[in-house]
């Protein structure tokens, strides 16, 4: 929430002072990719597009036991399914989202649950499942990055 709090109320505010324009994207990858999802799906009144490389939505596993509310809203996984707000459910339409991820990825597993969950609210994402052996490192994000911008 700190991390949040700091983007929202420091970062942004002078990402608006240096640009003016209306459309704000975030991109991320791998953990970077999960805080790019979040953030986006958190505030989609600012964040009007993302793209996540090899992002991993499900963080959990990594809470040994512990789950709260503010857990439960930081896991898109989590949240979106249950997701039934008009205003966010709008704002998410109106979006553009990118899941990216590789044939030898990871979080090539998380990149479908996470693609079907917005299929499953109508909410328009691309999934891009890239072949040639990608997998989740560097090179092949730095491909993705150069596709997608």
């Amino acid at each position: 929430m700190q991390y949040e709090q700091y983007l929202m109320q420091e970062v942004l505010p002078f990402l608006r002072q240096q640009n003016h324009c209306s459309q704000l994207a975030v991109v991320g990858t791998s953990f970077g990719g999960y805080h790019a999802l979040n953030i986006a799906l958190r505030h989609p009144d600012v964040f009007t597009a993302m793209l996540s490389m090899s992002g991993a939505f499900d963080t959990s596993s990594f809470l040994a036991g512990y789950y709260d509310d503010d857990c439960y809203f930081n896991i898109p996984m989590h949240y979106l399914q249950n997701m039934n707000d008009p205003w966010y459910l709008d704002q998410y339409r109106r979006n553009k989202y990118i899941l990216a991820t590789g044939v030898h990825d990871q979080c090539w597993n998380a990149n479908e649950r996470m693609a079907q969950i917005f299929r499953d609210k109508n909410i328009p994402c691309q999934l891009d499942v890239w072949g040639d052996n990608t997998g989740h490192d560097w090179p092949w994000w730095q491909r993705m990055l150069q596709t997608y911008l």
